[in-house]
Parts: structure tokens; C-alpha cells; sequence
């Protein structure tokens, strides 16, 4: 059988895929299990699953089709498993906007696209080739063609006769593969294994490469059709204006056309003078370094630091919410009562007492967790903030939760005699591009033997990942860890990009939420729909200042505080320990964001810190230099990291609410061999690599070990790891 060359952590990962369906293996030859004649029986029955819409009412369908892929992983005689495995990485990755007979959509989950990678890289090299014209070349080629359409044609013809419209419709993409589609057919042709690891996350982004100019062709071909109909001519090229919708192909095309009215001719000289003179795209080939990482930066085995120096074990030293509330409402009711005795104070003692009343009356809801949470009311209605529901099954000691920004689960309602601990945050906590296997909380749950059950939702703020373990918190869990802070200030900020956006009435609207009796009050007007986005007209045209940033920034640290403390007080309630831990960032990929004034944080001020943090790093200054990184990031207009304020009250939260407290950031930068880029533990500036999840193992491992044994004790608790000299 030819195995493949994606190296100790792909291999790895296959073995704990194949452990799902393969009990007792214990060896590395156990775990290759040869064909068998029931394998062949069912391959069948598998291909059809994959093949098959994933039914919507049916909770347990997505497992059978992870299921199902696991079993097609082993190549057996019979029909062909590889254009139907192409089609699941397809349909699940880049999503299918006119569903069909023939493609339906699949939820956009690692599980199922890099799962479907990981089966084709397993398949025999001939048969990935034969099956890349009809599985990957001819499909990527139709979901293309169907985004185009969906996204761009469609709007633009809307307006016209029905028989351009229909022209629109019964339109098809030619029988010869596109160049840039042929391309990548020719590629994995050539270099199976490579080409399909080129494919992952971990690899590259070969198929991503080819869908700008797949869809700059498809433009052109359709455009050359259409030639004959002026009116869907004059569509196309205002798309081509407005949307951007250009390329080499579509130039050639634009410059083919003969328009014989006025009209299209302007509408044509327009699109031509927006297209201009393109360059021929570069031909496709496989990336020459993988994602996030850096020669000569290779991270090493094991980290500089010791476990024990990235923790922290506080002790609260907060009152149950809602006690200063009360108490403060109590004080008004008495000094109202003793005023009154005063004639002329009881003008004053009235007001007094209302005040009283109400101040008493709220910090009692709040004490009694009478009143919904804050994370039930977001500021905000379109970011993933994840109502988490738990969908019953046909056994009813059992729940499916998942779907959408979550990982698919089927758990017990409550948990049997395995420990339990739940992983709360945003992408890096779901993993999102790689398999269960490869994330950080199955690895805990392997090394530690615990039932880890994933609650990371991709793109939330802290409501979203409060809002998820209060509904963790029902499943009854032995342990909370979270690890979040990366989105908060990015998606806060991001609300100044809209026209009508007033911070100060954020700031409102974020301050009445602190109070019991306004959510109470508001509770059935504050459902989020993530599904609603701002409209389009509610983008402003120009950029947002330093003040309205600083403004915003500084509401995302106080949401932050206020919904992730109020997750704190509900484990405290339930006595459930909560891990806190401080998310890492790869400083040196930063994503950031000029502000086009002159002054800090302007092209010239990022640039000017982003070489001396690199002057620095190369003078063996790691500690200097993650400073000046950081610097950079909390001066940027729009940051996708965490910046100081956040994490300043990430580390507040943890001492005021008695949490242990775990440095993420200094254990990853400690594999880094200047002590800032831990090359390949990062495949961008916040999300971790398969290997990057397991040196986060390595830490929460160390960390919830003793925790789940009954006690956190910092001075004894891990087992530390030699300091190796000349650490960064």
C-alpha cells in the first residue's frame, strides 16, 4: 500500500482517525488494518453517504459521514473512492450556493474537508489521478461557475428580460477544463500525495490559488457567449466595475467584443478602463513553504520555559454578583428611613428610597441568578455569539450539539464514570482547518484519559464563548478551560467601519446591560440572529480615527471583563474549576492595519517598530522584541491579536475570580529558537499548526492533571522540564 509522505503528525493523525473504528489497536501495523471482505461489502453504502445530502433533521448524520470517510480511508476493490472524496473536500470547504441533485451543501467543517484530504492522501497515487478530472478539475469548476452566478450574475441580470435571464441559467462552463482547473488536474497527476498536502491547511492553499483565475475564465467564456445579447453584456461589465471581477481572460474578452449600440459600448470602454492591462496569472504550482512558517526558525522539540513558570494560581477575592448592588440598595432604604423622620428631608428621602428600592431589587436578581445572563443580551447581533442548544437524540440519555461555527458532538447528558472537561473560545479552540484529532483539547483528552468535549466557536466574542459554557456548565464538567481574546477588539472595532455606529451608544446600551432588571425586561428582544449582517448601506466611506478606535477598544475590554466574568461566577456556582488561559500569538505574522492619518500606528510608525523588533530578535533579544511586536499590534487600526488592555484583563479576571491563570503565549514563544517565531507551530498570525496543538497539550495536560485530581497546588503540580541554556 503506498503511505504517505506527509510526515509523523499526518501519520499520526490517520492513526487516531483509524482508532475510531478500529478497537484494540495497539501496534503501528494494528493500526493499518488491511482490506476486507466486509470493507468491500459496505464500500457501497459508504460511497452512497458520501454522496447523499446530509439530512437536516437528523442529528447523528453528520457522524455517519465522518464515519464513512474513516472507513474509505483503506483502498478495496470496487468503485472508486476518489471523485466522491474530492467532492465532500469541495462541498464542505468552499460551500455549494445553488444546491442540486448532484451537489448539495455541507456544513463548512474540518471534520468532513481536511478528513476527505486525509482519506485521498491514503488512496493509491494512480487511482488519485484518474479520479482528479471528474472529482476535483470538473467540480471545482462547477461550484466556481455556481458561486459566480449566485453571487454576481444573478443580481446583475435581475432586471432583465426572462430570456436573458434564462440564457443566465442554462449557461454552462465549457466540456474542456478551464487552464487554471486543467492545471491543477495536471499537478495532481503528476505529485499525488504532494499535491493533496498542498491542499490542507497545514500545506498551502493550492485550491485557493486556482479560484481567482478559474473564475476570471469563466467570466470571459460567458461573456463571449453572450455577445449577442447587449443587455447582459451591459451586466456583466457593471459587474466587472463594481465587484472587481477581473483578470487577463476577461480583458481579452472585453477587447474581442463589437457592441453595436451606444450604450454597450460605454458600458464596455467602462469595464475596459477598470480592467486596464492585467498581467497573465502565474502558473499554478505547489507553494514552495508551508503556511506560517520560516526557514532557520524551526521550533524546537520541547519548550525553553518551565510548565510551572506560565501558570498562575490565584485565590478570589470577589463578593457573589449582585452583592454590591444589594448592599448599596440596603444603605439607601435606611438612610430613606431616617430621613423621613425629618420633615424637611423627606422630599429628599422619597427619591432615596425609589433609588434604594430598585439598586436592592436588581443586586437581588443577580444574587439569586433570577435574571438572565449578560451573555444573553450581545451588543451586537451579527457575530457568531453561539446560542448553544444540546438536540436530543433517539436515545434520550444522549445530546447532539454542533453545527455552523461549532464542532459536531453526540455526548451523555451527564457524564459517566470518565472525567469531563469542557474547552471554551474562538477558532484556535475549535481547531478550525484540521481534524478532531489534531486540535489541542483531543489531545488532552487522550493524554489525560477525559472525555474533552470541544465548545470553541469560530469568529465569537467573549458573549459567545460565555453564552457556550453556561450550556457547558448543564453537561456537568469536572473543568472549564477558556483560551480567548483574540476576536474581541477586532470585531469591536470593526464597528466603527459602519455609518450609523455611535460608541457612546454602545457604551450605553453595554452599561444598562450590567443591570438584572433591564435584562430582564429586554430578554425576548435580545435572541441574536447570526445569520443578520449590517446592511451594505451602513458602511461608511471614511476610515475610522485613533479616537473612535480608542473608544471601541476600550468597550471590548469592559464586555470582555463582564462576560467572562460572569462565566466565572457561574462555575464558581456550580463549583466547577475554571481555567483561564492567555492565547497565544505569532507576533511576527501580525495582521496590521495602518491608520491613513499621519501619527502613531501610521504606515510609517508599524514599519519603523516591525524593524526594530527585528534588529532586536536578531541580536538574541527575544523578550525586547516580543514588546516591540506587541507594541505594533496595540498601535494598529484594526487588531486580529490580542493586545495589551485585553490581556492586562484576562490576567485581572483571574486574580480578582480565583483562577488559574495560564500563560500560552510565553510557553509557545519559548520553543522559538530567537524566542519570538516558533516556526510551525503557527499557520498564521493567531491559529495554531497540528503541531502547535500539541505543545499546547503538552502545557493544559500539565496544568489539568492535578486540578481534575482534586487540587491545584503551583509549587508541586507539574512536572517541570529542564531549562536548556541560552534561552531567548
Amino acid at each position: 500500500m503506498q503511505r504517505s509522505r506527509w510526515g509523523p503528525v499526518a501519520v499520526a493523525s490517520f492513526a487516531a482517525a483509524l482508532s475510531l473504528w478500529v478497537p484494540g489497536a495497539e501496534s503501528a501495523a494494528d493500526m493499518w488494518p488491511r482490506c476486507t471482505p466486509e470493507l468491500v461489502e459496505k464500500r457501497s453504502v459508504h460511497l452512497d453517504v458520501l454522496t447523499a445530502p446530509l439530512p437536516t433533521d437528523d442529528p447523528t448524520a453528520f457522524a455517519q459521514l465522518t464515519q464513512s470517510i474513516n472507513a474509505l480511508i483503506i483502498p478495496c476493490d470496487g468503485p472508486s473512492a476518489v471523485p466522491a472524496l474530492f467532492r465532500v473536500f469541495l462541498r464542505s470547504r468552499y460551500g455549494v450556493p445553488d444546491p442540486s441533485a448532484d451537489w448539495s451543501p455541507l456544513p463548512e467543517d474540518p471534520d468532513l474537508f481536511e478528513r476527505a484530504l486525509l482519506a485521498l492522501s491514503h488512496q493509491p497515487p494512480e487511482a488519485v489521478a484518474e479520479g482528479a478530472q471528474a472529482g476535483l478539475g470538473t467540480g471545482l469548476t462547477t461550484l466556481a461557475w455556481h458561486t459566480l452566478r449566485h453571487d454576481w450574475l444573478r443580481p446583475a441580470v435581475q432586471g432583465l428580460g426572462s430570456a436573458d435571464q434564462r440564457f443566465l441559467e442554462d449557461w454552462s462552463p465549457p466540456a474542456a477544463l478551464p487552464s487554471p482547473a486543467h492545471q491543477l488536474v495536471q499537478i495532481v497527476e503528476d505529485t499525488p500525495q504532494e499535491a493533496i498536502f498542498a491542499m490542507t491547511t497545514g500545506g498551502g492553499s493550492l485550491v485557493q490559488d486556482a479560484v481567482r483565475p478559474l473564475q476570471d475564465h469563466l467570466l470571459a467564456a460567458f461573456l463571449t457567449d453572450a455577445a449577442a445579447r447587449p443587455a447582459v453584456v451591459r451586466a456583466v461589465a457593471g459587474v466587472v466595475v463594481d465587484g472587481g471581477l477581473s483578470g487577463p481572460a476577461v480583458a481579452t474578452a472585453l477587447h474581442s467584443l463589437q457592441p453595436g449600440d451606444a450604450d454597450t459600448r460605454a458600458a464596455v470602454d467602462r469595464a475596459k478602463a477598470a480592467v486596464g492591462t492585467p498581467s497573465p496569472w502565474p502558473p499554478l504550482r505547489l507553494p514552495a513553504v508551508a503556511p506560517g512558517r520560516i526557514p532557520g526558525l524551526e521550533a524546537h522539540s520541547h519548550a525553553y520555559r518551565m510548565a510551572s513558570s506560565v501558570v498562575t494560581e490565584n485565590r478570589s477575592t470577589r463578593l457573589p454578583p449582585g452583592t454590591g448592588r444589594t448592599l448599596l440598595g440596603l444603605l439607601l432604604l435606611v438612610g430613606a428611613l431616617g430621613l423621613g423622620r425629618f420633615r424637611r428631608l423627606r422630599a429628599v428621602a422619597g427619591p432615596m428610597f425609589g433609588l434604594g428600592l430598585m439598586a436592592g431589587t436588581d443586586g437581588l436578581l443577580d444574587l439569586c441568578a433570577v435574571a438572565p445572563p449578560a451573555s444573553a443580551h450581545p451588543l451586537f447581533q451579527f457575530i457568531a455569539q453561539s446560542d448553544v442548544q444540546l438536540r436530543p437524540t433517539d436515545n434520550p440519555h444522549r445530546v447532539v450539539v454542533g453545527g455552523g461555527s461549532m464542532r459536531f458532538a453526540e455526548l451523555d447528558r451527564v457524564p459517566t464514570d470518565t472525567r469531563r472537561v469542557v474547552f471554551l473560545g474562538a477558532s484556535s479552540v475549535h481547531g478550525s482547518h484540521y481534524i478532531w484529532e489534531d486540535t489541542f483539547p483531543a489531545k488532552v483528552g487522550s493524554r489525560l484519559g477525559v472525555e474533552a468535549i470541544n465548545f470553541g466557536i469560530g469568529g465569537t466574542t467573549s458573549a459567545g464563548v460565555a453564552a457556550a459554557g453556561r450550556t457547558a456548565l448543564t453537561l456537568q464538567p469536572d473543568a472549564l478551560v477558556v483560551m480567548y481574546g483574540h476576536n474581541e477588539v477586532a470585531q469591536f472595532t470593526r464597528l466603527a467601519l459602519y455609518r450609523h455606529t455611535r460608541p457612546a451608544l454602545l457604551r450605553a446600551r453595554f452599561q444598562l446591560s450590567k443591570s438584572a432588571i433591564y435584562r430582564m425586561l429586554t430578554q425576548p428582544l435580545a435572541r441574536p440572529d447570526t445569520r443578520a449582517a449590517p446592511p451594505s448601506d451602513l458602511y461608511r466611506s471614511d476610515t475610522p480615527s485613533r479616537e473612535e478606535v480608542a473608544d471601541l477598544t476600550r468597550l471590548a475590554v469592559d464586555h470582555l471583563r463582564l462576560q467572562l466574568g460572569g462565566l466565572a461566577d457561574a462555575a464558581h456556582a456550580h463549583d466547577v474549576p475554571m481555567v483561564l488561559v492567555l492565547p497565544p500569538t505569532n507576533l511576527r505574522f501580525a495582521h496590521l492595519q495602518p491608520f491613513d492619518t499621519p501619527g502613531p500606528g501610521d504606515q510609517a510608525d508599524l514599519q519603523r517598530l516591525r524593524e526594530q523588533a527585528e534588529a532586536v530578535a536578531q541580536a538574541r533579544q527575544g523578550g525586547k522584541a516580543r514588546l516591540l511586536f506587541q507594541e505594533a499590534i496595540d498601535r494598529s487600526a484594526s487588531p486580529r491579536e490580542v493586545v495589551t488592555p485585553i490581556r492586562d484583563a484576562l490576567v485581572e479576571l483571574g486574580e480578582s475570580h480565583g483562577l488559574v491563570v495560564v500563560d500560552a503565549q510565553a510557553w509557545m514563544s519559548s520553543y522559538a529558537p530567537d524566542g519570538v517565531t516558533p516556526s510551525g507551530l503557527y499557520w498564521d498570525d493567531v491559529h495554531p499548526t497540528a503541531e502547535g496543538h500539541t505543545a499546547l497539550a503538552h502545557l493544559l495536560s500539565d496544568v489539568l492533571e492535578p486540578i481534575l485530581a482534586g487540587g491545584f497546588q503551583r509549587a508541586s503540580c507539574l512536572p517541570d522540564r529542564p531549562e536548556l541554556e541560552g534561552a531567548p
